[in-house]
């Protein structure tokens, strides 16, 4: 199965679930026997995911940060299959979107230069 162009993020989804159910079930107390009754609650929800994905919606909810990043991304990725931008550029932009540079000030060159003249 191809993830080509979709924005799960599967590892950060699975994760929340697991806290929610964990919060659910008793969190650090958490036995096989509250375990089972939340896993039968998460399941009867199915359905009602089923029927959302379906119909062509959601129920995860995104932070309005992640949305603004996935939509930078998918902009860039509109562009580089379109060939308005090369690969390298593509990979520059995105870096560029997750970690924006910070214009580095004479205290922080300082001391990135100390700490390079110690190693």
């Amino acid at each position: 199965m191809s993830v080509y162009g979709m924005s799960v993020r599967t590892n950060n989804d699975t994760e929340s679930w697991r806290q929610s159910l964990n919060k659910k079930a008793g969190g650090q107390d958490l036995t096989f026997y509250r375990l089972v009754p939340a896993l039968q609650a998460e399941a009867e929800n199915v359905q009602y995911e089923v029927r959302y994905l379906r119909d062509g919606q959601s129920t995860r909810r995104v932070r309005p940060v992640s949305r603004m990043i996935e939509k930078s991304i998918r902009v860039l990725w509109a562009r580089y299959e379109a060939k308005d931008i090369t690969t390298s550029a593509l990979l520059s932009e995105c870096a560029k979107v997750y970690c924006p540079q910070v214009k580095p000030t004479a205290e922080s060159t300082a001391h990135h230069e100390t700490l390079v003249a110690r190693l």
